[in-house]
């Protein structure tokens, strides 16, 4: 993995550019990268959590899935709001609800049934990541 420098970029002193976070810069950002600052092999698998409770191992050159796991929150299902492969199911949010696509955004923002928002570490071939589900996932 490379990480290119910006010429003459200015560090950022506040997250989202000012005080109230609205991400709105007083300046532009850098018009031309000058090229790769450092970079670090990260071996051949990028590993990415999701929302859909899954960790996914990819290969780093071809982008295809190695393999995927699970986490045991979503399995269980304790809101019984997903159908067997994880997605949402979207009749159990009816009674509630009554429109699925207004509360679907909400509901991904603010619940989550073993989702992966953490990043991944991986040390002597064993991946470590937290999950939404309160558990901490040594996978090997």
């Amino acid at each position: 993995m490379a990480i290119a420098a910006a010429g003459h970029a200015r560090p950022q002193s506040t997250f989202h550019g000012n005080s109230a976070r609205t991400g709105v810069y007083e300046k532009p950002g850098p018009a031309v990268l000058t090229g790769v600052k450092w970079a670090f092999k990260a071996g051949g698998t990028v590993y990415v959590g999701s929302w859909d409770s899954y960790l996914y191992a990819l290969d780093a050159e071809t982008g295809q899935a190695a393999w995927e796991f699970r986490t045991d929150g979503s399995k269980a299902d304790p809101l019984k709001v997903l159908n067997p492969d994880g997605s949402l199911n979207q009749e159990a949010f009816a009674p509630l609800f009554g429109d699925f696509a207004d509360m679907y955004l909400d509901f991904n923002r603010f619940v989550s049934v073993g989702a992966i928002l953490s990043s991944p570490v991986v040390d002597r071939g064993i991946v470590y990541v937290g999950s939404m589900d309160g558990k901490l996932y040594a996978i090997q």
